[in-house]
Parts: C-alpha cells; structure tokens; sequence
C-alpha cells in the first residue's frame, strides 16, 4: 500500500471476536485457509468465498506489483 501512497501504518488484523454481537448480511472469505477457519455465523448471513491461494502462504520477492483497474 505504500507503493500507492496509502498508509495503512495504524491498521491491525482484526480477530472475529471483535465482531461478536451484530448481524452481517454477507461474509466473505477471501481465501481457501479463511473459508475452513472461518466460523459460522448465526441468523441469515450468507457466506461469500473467493477461492485464492493464502496470501500468506505466497512465497516470492516483495517487488511492487502494477495494479490495473477492472
């Protein structure tokens, strides 16, 4: 993100527990390790996933990689 110009600096992940108590509409799960992780959640959310390789788990350089828009 600081190759953009965007400082995400103060950001931290977010345990779902911090999430407990609303209702969602929708949940997505951005990757195949999040989707087995990720918990059920209660009432009438539908769960989203997006099946990726898990980021984290990427190996590789940390060069900057050109975004284009879709």
């Amino acid at each position: 993100m600081r190759e953009l110009g965007i400082d995400i600096s103060d950001r931290h992940c977010k345990s779902v527990d911090e999430f407990v108590g609303p209702d969602f509409d929708y949940v997505s799960a951005v990757c195949d390790n999040a989707k087995e992780t990720c918990p059920i959640f209660p009432g009438k959310t539908i769960r989203i996933h997006w099946s990726i390789e898990d980021p984290a788990a990427v190996q590789g350089s940390e060069s900057p990689v050109t975004l284009t828009s879709f």
